[in-house]
């Protein structure tokens, strides 16, 4: 396969996976009976009258936290309605101090910022415009 037709196709397969994305984001499924079973059984655990416990935060209010923190939340959710735990994670994050959704969030931006950054940073040492051969 000659590069004249390996970067179309890279193209095309980041913006289907992106349009995958947006469709499955945007009509979520059912969430599945294991993280139906673990959100009423967590709900069952707290006191009475109480609410789950928050995220904690480190007090900032800046625009790119909140959106860090609705990331983080819907990246959280989704890994509950897909039944995934990530128990080893979690204690990892915890002894840390962080917050799992903090970190879901943290991963999802760098991973869109590699994708968005990739190809550029990948033209100044020639392997885009390279003649095919």
């Amino acid at each position: 396969m000659s590069l004249d037709l390996l970067w179309p196709l890279l193209y095309g397969a980041g913006f289907g996976l992106g349009a995958f994305g947006l469709v499955r984001a945007l009509f979520p499924g059912r969430p599945s009976a294991a993280a139906t079973v673990l959100r009423v059984d967590a709900r069952a655990r707290l006191p009475l009258g109480s609410q789950a416990p928050a995220a904690p935060t480190a007090g900032r209010t800046d625009r790119t936290s909140q959106i860090r923190e609705v990331l983080g939340l819907q990246a959280s959710r989704l890994c509950a309605r897909q039944g995934w735990e990530f128990p080893a994670l979690r204690a990892d994050l915890a002894i840390l101090g962080r917050s799992f959704e903090s970190f879901m969030a943290t991963k999802i931006l760098v991973s869109l910022l590699g994708l968005l950054f990739g190809p550029w940073c990948s033209s100044p040492c020639g392997l885009r415009d390279s003649p095919a051969t």
